[in-house]
């Protein structure tokens, strides 16, 4: 089946109207031409800690930005959910918000392209209506799934899949899950939605996602380039349930359903897959550099150039706009841990202060007597050690630092990246980058381009390199040798307990 006849303007049982939108498959960059011509950009990024727009003008000039908390509903035990409605009015008040601050009219922008957290979605019904709520990537309910989905197709799994190994996080854990109780759910009325297909229907009454979001959720295979039809056979999910793909950083030409857009007025949607992926093409990240995004999760992420993954046995691979191919390791500890620990030694501090805490008592010679593991923030004893208690966010963004480490150079086997960008909340902080530079032992930049760039960037057909960054930290020789010290007795300490 053409991936063209897989979009839907209303369920899945609508098939793709010609009239209402021309899907093209053309890259982006030879797209450029035309899509110079529309005068505003507006950006999304759907991130698992805000909701982020950005307008920018032909020129990539940011005009204006705007951010909302993520609307969560429910986080409760192992559920974490959101509500559509909930996720839409934020997203349409992001629209008119950053319109206002620009000056500009919601109806003067032609283009609307957006990154998203990964796996996060609802089923709605032919008509766009929630059917249920946003399962989020955070939910941990389909435990009982991801074992079973692994012993059936095993390390063939990480052939199809952006991710080594099936686990609850997965879209398609989750669906066979709510298969279980709903049988019914996907029969001839339900579709899936990740979060910025739902967006995308609201805008414009179309159904699509591209293969950088459709390789993580388990349910496309990266070795065939198309739904996975074993594993969605295996898991009992109708084909039409699923939405139309495009490849990452594709766009298409739609009518506006939007009030706030102008309804009936043309509009260009751009799919610019992931949030990691949009935030590394709006950063110059090239071939052999990482970009490190202290965020929710910690992640580093490397372009990988034109050679399908999967490249090592741990990382997450998949398509990078342009043809190419990316991979990632992360840890879902990131500033979760930093918040956990914040909590528990300064819960009347915001995170800027816990980390000036942090840096006004890093022991200028020696270690520090504490070790912090942040895989432990679950079992609530995430420190090792004895001692003077005010070290202890000290600690705690070591211990974050040292995940840093692991990251690049285990999981992502990088020894000599070219250049090392930090991005995310995290990277505003100068303690914070000098201590990754002194981990690693070579220079860290804090990352000037973020996803809203990114996601603009691959709109407009502007290639990522060569962007300037500012904010160079250069590592310390005797701090560096210091670390590696302290490197190794985390490290042993994180295998013991």
């Amino acid at each position: 089946m053409r991936r063209q006849e897989l979009f839907s303007t209303g369920g899945p049982a609508m098939s793709w109207s010609k009239q209402q939108a021309r899907f093209s498959n053309l890259s982006f960059r030879r797209e450029a031409g035309r899509m110079r011509k529309q005068a505003m950009i507006l950006a999304l990024d759907l991130g698992s800690t805000a909701f982020k727009a950005a307008l920018f003008d032909s020129g990539l000039n940011r005009l204006a930005e705007q951010a909302a908390p993520t609307p969560y509903m429910r986080q409760e035990g192992l559920s974490v959910e959101l509500d559509p409605e909930d996720v839409w009015s934020a997203a349409e008040g992001l629209i008119r918000k950053v319109a206002e601050k620009a000056g500009v009219r919601p109806s003067h922008i032609g283009t609307v392209a957006v990154a998203s957290q990964a796996q996060t979605f609802c089923v709605m019904d032919a008509g766009g209506r929630p059917m249920t709520p946003f399962i989020s990537w955070l939910d941990g309910r389909a435990a009982a799934e991801a074992a079973e989905i692994q012993a059936r197709f095993g390390p063939v799994f990480h052939q199809h899949c952006s991710f080594p190994a099936a686990s609850g996080q997965l879209q398609v854990c989750q669906i066979r899950r709510l298969l279980k109780l709903d049988g019914s759910l996907l029969a001839g009325r339900g579709a899936v939605a990740p979060l910025p297909c739902f967006v995308f229907h609201r805008l414009a009454a179309v159904r699509v996602t591209d293969s950088n979001l459709a390789a993580m959720s388990g349910l496309f295979s990266l070795e065939r380039r198309d739904w996975w039809d074993d594993i969605l056979d295996f898991c009992g999910i109708p084909r039409e349930a699923l939405p139309g793909w495009l490849e990452a950083g594709g766009g298409f030409e739609a009518r506006s359903c939007c009030a706030a857009l102008g309804v009936g007025r043309p509009l260009r949607l751009v799919s610019a897959g992931n949030d990691q992926t949009a935030g590394a093409y709006g950063a110059g990240c090239g071939a052999c550099n990482v970009l490190v995004t202290l965020g929710t999760a910690l992640v580093a992420y490397r372009v990988a150039g034109d050679r399908p993954g999967p490249y090592s046995a741990t990382g997450c691979w998949g398509p990078y706009p342009g043809g190419r191919f990316y991979e990632l390791a992360y840890r879902d500890e990131g500033c979760l841990a930093l918040d956990f620990a914040r909590r528990k030694t300064m819960p009347d501090a915001g995170a800027s202060e816990f980390l000036e805490a942090a840096e006004r008592e890093q022991p200028p010679v020696g270690d520090c007597g504490w070790l912090f593991i942040p895989g432990r923030i679950r079992s609530g004893d995430p420190w090792i050690g004895d001692g003077e208690r005010r070290l202890l966010p000290y600690a705690a963004v070591e211990g974050i630092t040292f995940s840093v480490r692991q990251l690049v150079f285990e999981d992502l086997q990088c020894r000599n990246p070219g250049r090392v960008l930090v991005a995310g909340g995290g990277a505003q902080s100068g303690f914070w980058r000098q201590l990754i530079a002194d981990a690693l032992n070579m220079p860290v930049e804090r990352a000037c381009g973020d996803s809203l760039l990114g996601a603009a960037r691959m709109a407009s057909g502007a290639e990522p390199d060569n962007v300037s960054n500012a904010a160079v930290a250069t590592p310390n020789p005797e701090r560096a040798a210091l670390l590696a010290e302290r490197f190794k007795q985390w490290a042993a300490a994180q295998k013991t307990r």
